[in-house]
């Protein structure tokens, strides 16, 4: 059998890897049989001999040939017939950068002789998917708005997010179903996911709310200065929403481009709907002078950051 991994997430390599070694047993002569092998540092001519040797001990011999791309053309040939003629024995994996087979001739001519796995992670509209099918996987079921807290904390990342699914399993037994809380308890809150939230207070006039929501803020030990420059960027966001809108653009388009997640973009659009063009004016002009008293010590991070909060609810 001949493996071969195209794409670029070390991790699903890695991951494909360790399943196919389970082909030798417990107890079975693995270290005899199962080796590493590295393109670029000249190992083809010891790749192919290990494969031809008679496995010890077992049934199979199994190899992975990483660096595949910086073989020289006529390794490559060299390689292709080889695997032509595989010995029946012997388990090859090749791995290759490269993000498909299209561009590249010869990883197509390979493909005829092998499996064609993608190791390539998931496109932006993907990962929400991708995510609940992992945690499928693990006997887990994630809600909507925790996958958007998933992809907050542990990102665009196939490891990091395998590895806080496994972290929630553990937490949330012997429950299986996982909430937005699970995520945040594990992983902690987002600025962006504090701001979102603090920014619905304030335009809902609420200082009261709003002023624990800062006193919430600080116990967790979030920096005045790392809010008010989350919610600068965010009000910049809504102000190019708000001018979008105005010219007629639809929501997805809105989204889109200013890439607001599709689990937050019905939020969003309702603060939109909140503003217009005195109350942007507003905002900028507080946050320019709340940036101002923190840089110059004309008050503390603190006080600033409660004055701004309590003069945008004005």
């Amino acid at each position: 059998m001949i493996h071969l991994l195209v794409g670029q997430d070390d991790f699903l390599k890695r991951e494909f890897i360790e399943e196919l070694r389970k082909i030798f047993p417990p107890g079975s002569e693995i270290s005899m049989n199962a080796e590493d092998f590295r393109a670029d540092e000249g190992a083809l001519p010891a790749f192919i001999e290990f494969l031809q040797t008679a496995p010890f001990l077992s049934d199979k011999r199994f190899a992975v040939l990483r660096s595949a791309d910086d073989l020289e053309d006529e390794e490559r040939e060299r390689l292709r017939t080889f695997l032509s003629k595989l010995p029946a024995t012997a388990e090859a994996v090749i791995v290759s950068d490269a993000p498909s087979i299209k561009k590249a001739a010869w990883l197509t001519d390979l493909s005829k002789d092998a499996k064609l796995i993608s190791c390539q992670g998931p496109y932006e509209n993907e990962w929400p998917g991708w995510i609940q099918s992992r945690a499928k996987k693990l006997g887990l079921q994630v809600d909507r708005e925790a996958v958007a807290a998933l992809l907050e904390r542990a990102g665009r990342d196939s490891a990091c997010q395998i590895s806080a699914l496994e972290q929630l399993l553990l937490y949330v037994h012997p429950r299986t179903d996982i909430k937005r809380e699970d995520v945040e308890a594990i992983l902690g809150k987002s600025a962006e996911a504090d701001v979102f939230e603090l920014l619905d207070l304030i335009l809902e006039k609420k200082p009261s709310a709003c002023l624990k929501k800062v006193a919430d803020l600080r116990r967790e030990g979030v920096k005045a200065f790392e809010v008010v420059a989350v919610l600068a960027s965010q009000v910049e966001k809504l102000k190019k929403a708000f001018v979008m809108q105005k010219q007629g653009d639809a929501e997805q388009k809105i989204g889109q481009e200013l890439k607001v997640h599709s689990f937050y973009l019905g939020k969003f659009m309702r603060q939109v709907a909140r503003l217009n063009e005195k109350i942007l004016q507003i905002f900028f002009r507080e946050l320019a002078d709340c940036d101002h008293d923190i840089k110059t010590g004309v008050l503390r991070e603190d006080l600033a950051f409660e004055k701004l909060v309590m003069r945008l609810c004005v």
